[in-house]
């Protein structure tokens, strides 16, 4: 008997090539594009477009009113437990997390096709596990003025 597929798992296809990439390895790496930019993109690309989005409210001093319309316009999502879980992930799993990112991107040229999203989610992991912070509280704001203190000159 076949087991179902998990959400951790990419689904199987038929194997052969598609370009200069086994069919396989393209398909998995879109799924890991699809995976990585959104499905846990909560954690992963939109995991940087929440820390950028976090962070520069933070340090403009507009955090409670950007998450509070964040919130507004979603009501059934944490917002700010949700940015507090994507900055512990970019600090925790960053450095691997921007590999998976770069291999997308690959992909992605290798296809012909801009990788803009991709490249910049590997950097803002990478950048986030450089500092090398331990995640310390679950706590957003705590979190996120630790790593400004240490991405800041």
């Amino acid at each position: 008997m076949e087991s179902k597929p998990t959400l951790c798992a990419p689904p199987k296809f038929g194997l052969g090539t598609f370009g200069p990439m086994p069919r396989y390895t393209t398909l998995r790496r879109i799924w890991a594009s699809d995976r990585c930019i959104w499905a846990r993109g909560g954690s992963n690309a939109h995991g940087h477009i929440t820390a950028e989005c976090v962070l520069a409210a933070r340090r403009a001093g507009v955090e409670d009113a950007v998450l509070a319309s964040l919130q507004a316009s979603d009501p059934g999502f944490d917002w700010r437990a949700r940015s507090a879980y994507n900055l512990e992930r970019m600090m925790v799993h960053g450095t691997r997390r921007a590999a998976e990112m770069r291999e997308v991107a690959a992909t992605l040229r290798d296809l012909g096709l801009p990788n803009r999203m991709t490249s910049a989610a590997a950097e803002w992991q990478d950048g986030v596990a450089a500092l090398r912070l331990a995640p310390g509280l679950d706590e957003l704001t705590e979190r996120a003025d630790r790593v400004l203190e240490r991405l800041l000159p």
